[in-house]
């Protein structure tokens, strides 16, 4: 039989305990930096479907119960992005959204977390089908990125979660014609404030993500 190693058994522990004391915030804030350096680590490579939707389910889990707490959420954060996204991360697809979408929308949010959360909801909109991709923009996620981005607007600030917000829609809207309209409420205007406020970054903003069209629109 062969001897269990370290690190199986570690994160054994820490799951058992995150899973146990779900509602204790102290446990769930250590139990997920333990995670972030087990996931992080050569390790990872012999964790199979099972260990990965375990150690997923269990930061939902914690990040659901725990979401005022900045703490809780930069860990579970930091810890997604260690997996294939959106591959592992199938299984339990709309409690993610749901939890990134929360993330993004808050207004004092940490920035670095805010920040995070637009990189990984940016990354769900990538690769998936038509139903997912309905699914982000039933959860309200296009109005979300224009709220993003007009209070960007409004304070003449250009930056990454600006950018990161009009590459989510330009996933979310691709051949979905239902996320198409609801980016054309209102969004159309808000492109052209964009245009006239930001024009050059903007563009160049536009181009570095890909987005051939969006930088031939603001010509």
């Amino acid at each position: 039989m062969r001897p269990v190693s370290i690190h199986t058994l570690l994160w054994i522990v820490v799951l058992a305990s995150m899973t146990r004391h779900l509602n204790d915030k102290h446990i769930q804030i250590a139990g997920s930096a333990s995670l972030f350096y087990l996931v992080k680590g050569e390790e990872r490579a012999n964790f199979n479907v099972g260990i990965r939707r375990k150690i997923i389910k269990c930061l939902l889990d914690a990040m659901g119960c725990h979401r005022s707490y900045t703490t809780m959420l930069r860990n579970g954060c930091l810890t997604m992005i260690h997996f294939k996204i959106p591959q592992d991360v199938l299984f339990d697809y709309e409690r993610l959204v749901d939890i990134l979408l929360y993330i993004v929308s808050q207004y004092d949010q940490d920035e670095f977390v805010q920040r995070i959360g637009i990189y990984l909801l940016n990354s769900l909109a990538c690769q998936v089908d038509g139903g997912q991709k309905r699914l982000v923009g039933d959860k309200g996620a296009i109005k979300i990125m224009l709220q993003l981005i007009n209070g960007r607007l409004r304070t003449h600030t250009s930056d990454e979660v600006m950018e990161t917000a009009w590459s989510t829609m330009w996933n979310v809207t691709d051949e979905t014609p239902v996320n198409c309209e609801r980016f054309l409420d209102g969004g159309s205007e808000l492109f052209l404030g964009v245009k006239v406020v930001f024009y050059g970054r903007s563009r160049t903003a536009a181009e570095k993500h890909d987005g051939t069209c969006w930088a031939m629109w603001l010509r």
